[in-house]
């Protein structure tokens, strides 16, 4: 399994990878294997990838991946350098894409970011839990079973995309505006920063007038009592 097709990207691609376990106990993941698909689910890199250090679990059960597989697989940093040349200025669709982007040892920007497993109205989904698997969200929104058995990329890949593109006008807007709204706040403390000395805001005028009166009040309360005193 291996392949590179550029030639019709578009502007957001899908993406994920399985690992297979390193370490004593096979508790350190490792890339063993990374599929992209493109907007319409067309397989634009699927790839076996050599780990960085020897493999002591290879997750079959749930990675798909073997002994055989990996063989003669291109090595990690070829990898690596193919899949940030096909992500590059993307829109990155995924689930859990913290853990791929990890174990590709690459990162991307948040806001090109658009990951099944943060999206809000999917979490909120009560029958779902907090986060939700990629599993029980294409059985109950795309209607579809995956990793029934051993895991596949190349499937996984084109349900994160589904479910993006299913969902994708309500969480574009979403995002715009939220952006919308962080730049009016972020407008309102410029404004406030710059404003003349001796103009204070409103916030600050109400603070200001409350002391006072409390300043005020105390001093009226000890010429009181001096005067009882004397008396």
């Amino acid at each position: 399994v291996t392949g590179t097709d550029t030639s019709a990207g578009g502007p957001c691609v899908a993406v994920d990878c399985e690992m297979v376990g390193g370490g004593p106990s096979g508790s350190i993941s490792m890339l063993a294997r990374c599929s992209i698909v493109n907007h319409h689910g067309n397989v634009l890199y699927d790839s076996y990838v050599r780990p960085l250090d020897r493999v002591t679990d290879y997750r079959t059960v749930y990675s798909g991946v073997r002994p055989q597989d990996l063989k003669d697989a291109p090595d990690f940093w070829t990898v690596q350098k193919e899949v940030a040349e096909l992500i590059k200025g993307k829109i990155l669709v995924g689930h859990s894409l913290k853990h791929d982007l990890k174990a590709l040892l690459l990162s991307h920007p948040k806001r090109d970011i658009r990951d099944t497993a943060l999206y809000k109205p999917f979490r909120k989904s009560s029958s779902m839990g907090r986060t939700p698997s990629l599993k029980k969200l294409a059985t109950e929104l795309l209607h579809i079973s995956i990793q029934e058995q051993e895991h596949d990329s190349v499937v996984d890949a084109r349900a994160v995309m589904k479910l993006y593109t299913m969902n994708k006008r309500e969480w574009e807007a979403s995002l715009k505006a939220t952006t919308t709204f962080r730049k009016k706040q972020g407008s309102v403390i410029c404004k406030t920063r710059n404003q003349p000395q001796g103009v204070a805001t409103t916030a600050t005028t109400i603070r200001h007038k409350f002391y006072q009166n409390r300043e005020q009040q105390c001093r009226l309360d000890l010429r009181d009592r001096d005067t009882c005193n004397v008396t």
